[in-house]
């Protein structure tokens, strides 16, 4: 009953390395990750530029900044108003592609289908823009645990993402950062 030990420095001790095609995997991941930051943190943005007032919603309102913009008169609250049209529809296509093939796709779909339909309603837009945050965290959520998953398959310790979480807004100058949840901000 004598039972062999393994040799130190030997192939035991060697971690798996991870192949081409789980790296690239796992980075799709981490973009990922790191693209639901920049629109969360823009979606944050336009909450803000909402509760300050710098971002006036209404059906009288839209019609008249749309106005000043076309007829070169352009003011805060009109260029504000022309930035969020733009910048949903960027955000819109990021969040739908954030979502797409994970179990948050419908919900995110339906949410960005309620909020470019209802921008007149301010309390509709904030409602949306809340639940549209909350869906790309989860979203964020699951390609952790994929990337965790890929990672153990290959005796990979845990990566650390706060890095792709936390992306400055690209909005109207607001500072505000992508995601608290997991207990990190």
């Amino acid at each position: 009953g004598e039972t062999l030990e393994p040799v130190p420095g030997g192939p035991a001790d060697k971690k798996k390395t991870m192949p081409t095609a789980a790296v690239k995997l796992q980075q799709g991941e981490l973009d990922a990750i790191g693209i639901a930051s920049g629109i969360n943190a823009d979606l944050g943005a336009v909450e803000k530029q909402l509760e300050s007032g710098k971002l006036q919603l209404g059906p009288v309102k839209n019609l008249g900044n749309k106005a000043l913009n076309v007829a070169g008169m352009s003011t805060e609250g009109s260029r504000n108003l022309a930035s969020f049209q733009a910048t949903l529809e960027r955000l819109r296509n990021d969040s739908l592609r954030l979502n797409k093939g994970v179990q948050t796709e419908g919900d995110a779909q339906r949410a960005w289908n309620e909020l470019v339909s209802n921008i007149n309603d301010p309390g509709v837009v904030r409602q949306r823009l809340s639940e549209i945050r909350k869906i790309n965290e989860r979203a964020v959520q699951m390609r952790q645990m994929n990337i965790q998953n890929l990672r153990n398959e290959y005796g990979q310790g845990p990566l650390d993402t706060t890095g792709y979480e936390n992306v400055p807004a690209g909005l109207g100058g607001v500072q505000q950062g992508g995601f608290k949840f997991l207990g990190r901000e």
